[in-house]
Parts: C-alpha cells; structure tokens; sequence
C-alpha cells in the first residue's frame, strides 16, 4: 500500500503530507492485523509498537517547532503558537503550552535528547525533564557542561522512567567537577521550585 503510494506520486516522498498519509496507512494495517481474532502478539510487539509512538511524538514535535518557527499561531489570529496548537488540537492550555515549550527546546538544542527521542529511546516525559534540567542549570554553567549534563541525562533517561530521571536531575551537578556543596545547593533550589510550581497549581486549580 505504501509502495503504491509513492510509485502513483513520486513527489510524496518530498512531502510532508505524503509521508503522513503513508504513515496512517501504515498504521491502519497495522491495526487491521491486531484486530484479527487469532493473531499472535508478543511482549516484543508491544515494546516495538511503543518505541514507534515515540517516534512519531518526535516528529511531531519537529512539525510544531517548524509551524512555531514560521509564526503561524500570529497568523492564525491567535495569541500565539500555544493558543493555536491547543484550538487546534482541542487539548488543554497548559498542556499545549509544555508541547511548545518542549518543541522549541529539541530545535534549538539538545541534540543528544532530540536523536534519543527520534529513535524511540526516550518518551517525551523524559525529553521535558531533560529539557527542563538542562534549563534550570546555574548561570555559571558553560555551553559544554550544559551538553556534558544532557548526554548524562539521556543515558540514565534510557534505564529509568520519567519520574526517577526526575530525582537525578535535581543532582544533575554531579556529572560535572563540581563540589558536592555546589550540587546540594542546587538540588534544594529545584526542590524549593518544584514544591512552589505545585502549590501553585494547587491554588490554580481551587
């Protein structure tokens, strides 16, 4: 069916679309085969069928930094790539907003995350912890830490879920020669963050 698809239009290969309607097609096959009553579906398949997801998350996200970059929430009348994503998507603001947020951090950097999550090795709860560890890192921190930190990261993101990267990363000083005076102090301040983000969610909420 794919086959098909790009020998009736060659110029799909070069398109967006035509890899998207090759993708749901895809797709679509793939979901008529688990339909059958009788198939057989292995804990191998399902692992294989989850790190594609994470794939196509990726380039999702690759689109929306793409969009984000041409400016078309403005153009849409919206109050910006946030807004727009979340009508068009009818998905949740904050939620839309953090899908930007992370949209725009893979595009302008952290290479090691952005080929990790392309290749399905990480989720892109991992990729947010990262994205958001690699931020937060003191101001004295150079451009090299700041890789040093995320390759770090990505390789604990492989072992772990989200939740325990979460607590790595509140250390993330230790993959550098840093004193250990100088991570507990930045450990506390992301504690000191998080508890405050979540009360102040806890009041938005109320």
């Amino acid at each position: 069916m794919v086959a098909e698809l790009f020998e009736s239009s060659p110029e799909s290969l070069w398109s967006v679309a035509g890899r998207v309607t090759a993708a749901v097609d895809a797709v679509s096959a793939l979901q008529a085969c688990l339909d059958v009553p009788t198939v057989c579906v292995s804990g191998a398949d399902v692992a294989a069928i989850e790190r594609l997801a994470r794939r196509v998350d990726a380039a999702r996200l690759a689109a929306l930094a793409a969009v984000d970059a041409a400016g078309i929430g403005d153009g849409s009348g919206m109050s910006g790539t946030a807004a727009w994503w979340a009508n068009a998507t009818q998905a949740d603001g904050g939620a839309a907003a953090r899908d930007v947020g992370l949209a725009r951090a893979l595009d302008g950097g952290l290479g090691a995350t952005r080929a990790a999550l392309a290749e399905g090795e990480l989720s892109g709860e991992h990729a947010k912890v990262i994205a958001k560890a690699v931020r937060d890192l003191p101001a004295g921190v150079t451009a090299g830490e700041r890789e040093q930190v995320e390759a770090d990261l990505v390789a604990k993101g492989k072992k772990v879920d989200p939740a325990k990267l979460r607590r790595a990363a509140r250390r993330a000083l230790d993959a550098l020669d840093r004193s250990e005076a100088e991570a507990d102090a930045h450990e506390d301040q992301s504690l000191r963050d998080e508890e405050e983000r979540a009360r102040a969610k806890a009041a938005f909420s109320m």
